[in-house]
């Protein structure tokens, strides 16, 4: 599976932007949760988790056009706006989320047939 640090883009009330540096993952499928879930956490020690959603939901996982170290995850009415370090991890992070989006719907032709990796 992926993980790493990325940093979150959220939208403050005021107008303001901000960026909060998180690990996330994808995390497999155990007794409590039959769905892969791409978590959040503060740190790589997984203290709390902050949220988490069912890579199932994801309709969409590109590239930012306009900044190459970006990306956007869609998952309903919602985008997430993501930071990678640089544009190579953000490339590996958008592909191995394609990947296990398109293996959670059964369509294993063109994905990765370990899925697994590391960004740190």
């Amino acid at each position: 599976m992926i993980g790493g640090y990325l940093k979150r883009k959220s939208n403050k009330s005021d107008g303001e932007v901000k960026w909060a540096l998180r690990w996330m993952e994808v995390e497999p499928p155990d007794d409590e949760r039959p769905d892969f879930m791409l978590a959040v956490y503060k740190t790589d020690m997984k203290e709390k988790r902050l949220n988490a959603v069912s890579v199932h939901n994801i309709s969409n996982v590109l590239l930012n056009d306009d900044d190459p170290t970006q990306f956007f995850v869609v998952v309903g009415p919602s985008t997430y706006t993501l930071m990678a370090r640089d544009e190579y991890d953000a490339k590996k992070w958008v592909a191995s989320l394609n990947d296990i989006v398109q293996l959670t719907r059964g369509d294993k032709d063109g994905a990765n047939p370990d899925g697994n990796c590391r960004i740190s």
